[in-house]
């Protein structure tokens, strides 16, 4: 019964390391590959208009023939974006995108990147607050099971 004690703490460390184990990942395919890109130029100009140019990129996916690419920047807003690209011919080619959030509208999130919106920081919120729950619920149950029996 006292090792239900560290469920919470368990939970907790998998979802870090597998939330630090995502950044990496992206992290590692952003230098192995970003230069096969040439974002922003890449971008067709009508699209390019709504999506903004100075920003970063990550590569959050990536295999021979499609790449899910990241595209953020800050300046007096924020705004983030997830492009696809389709490879054609050995060259990337733009596909579709998906604004991910813009300042004053919180649509979604992309993992890793949970923390960049506010719906992922509300998501991330909520996470600790429900293992703070389960742990004091934790801790209630293993306390009351283990108190000793007075005469």
């Amino acid at each position: 019964m006292r090792k239900l004690r560290y469920i919470p703490s368990i939970f907790i460390a998998l979802f870090v390391l597998l939330w630090v184990g995502s950044i990496i990942k992206c992290e590692i395919l952003t230098l192995m590959h970003l230069d096969e890109f040439n974002i922003p130029s890449s971008i067709p100009e009508g699209d390019i208009y709504w999506i903004g140019g100075g920003g970063q990129a990550k590569i959050v996916e990536y295999s021979n023939q499609s790449a899910k690419v990241y595209y953020y920047y800050t300046n007096d807003d924020y705004f983030a974006v997830a492009i696809n690209f389709t490879k054609q011919d050995s060259t990337w080619q733009f596909g579709t995108w998906k604004a991910i959030w813009t300042s004053g509208s919180a649509d979604d999130f992309l993992w890793p990147y949970i923390h960049h919106s506010p719906v992922g920081i509300a998501l991330l919120i909520g996470f600790g607050i429900l293992m703070a729950l389960i742990t004091i619920i934790v801790w209630k149950v293993i306390s009351t099971k283990h108190k000793p029996k007075s005469d």
